[in-house]
């Protein structure tokens, strides 16, 4: 099957700020939403060309340790398959440890203690409290965490809240046990008074 490329021309953002607007030379028009694919592929630092067939190069190929760190840096498995040119099902191969490692330091960040306010509490204690006020349901709420570089993790929360989903961030050092806020909703949370376990 042979395919036509037809060549667009970027128009601007339509009203709605959901959509691209696109035109062609004969005038017709033509819209594109944007979706968190297509933000993925326009940031990716990593940019391959394509070849005449549409197909991407892979000029230097990723080796599993290169797809194992980009897991441990919480790129999303659909993405890491296709800038390795492997299936999903070869790259969930090296998911396991990773997922263990990310798991567990999502843990001990949930196990920072708090003080203030006449309590001494954990990260994850003061926050179900306060998303169970909030009425978020327990098993609605997803921890997570990432490597940023060699000493610290992204720690986040996911939620629903006020009909639409929300996210809460904390910078963690794993050695000494220390988070740092990150935007306020993880100040609303965790609160400000956090120390070292």
């Amino acid at each position: 099957m042979e395919f036509v490329v037809q060549e667009l021309r970027l128009v601007g953002v339509a009203e709605d700020g959901a959509n691209l607007l696109l035109a062609d030379s004969d005038g017709g028009r033509f819209t594109l939403a944007i979706t968190d694919e297509l933000r993925t592929t326009i940031r990716r630092d990593r940019r391959e060309p394509a070849s005449a067939d549409g197909q991407a190069k892979q000029e230097n190929p990723l080796r599993p340790r290169d797809v194992q760190g980009l897991i441990r840096g919480g790129v999303p498995l659909e993405e890491i398959a296709e800038r390795a040119g492997w299936s999903l099902e070869k790259v969930q191969r090296y998911e396991g440890p990773i997922r263990a490692e990310r798991d567990y330091v999502s843990e001990l960040a949930q196990r920072v203690q708090l003080f203030g306010r006449g309590e001494t509490t954990t990260l994850r204690e003061r926050a179900d409290r306060r998303l169970a006020e909030r009425g978020v349901e327990a098993e609605r709420v997803v921890w997570d965490s990432w490597k940023n570089d060699d000493t610290h993790w992204t720690v986040i929360v996911r939620f629903p809240a006020g009909g639409r989903q929300r996210e809460a961030t904390w910078l963690f050092d794993p050695v000494n046990r220390a988070l740092r806020t990150v935007d306020d909703e993880a100040r609303w949370l965790g609160g400000d008074e956090i120390a070292a376990a």
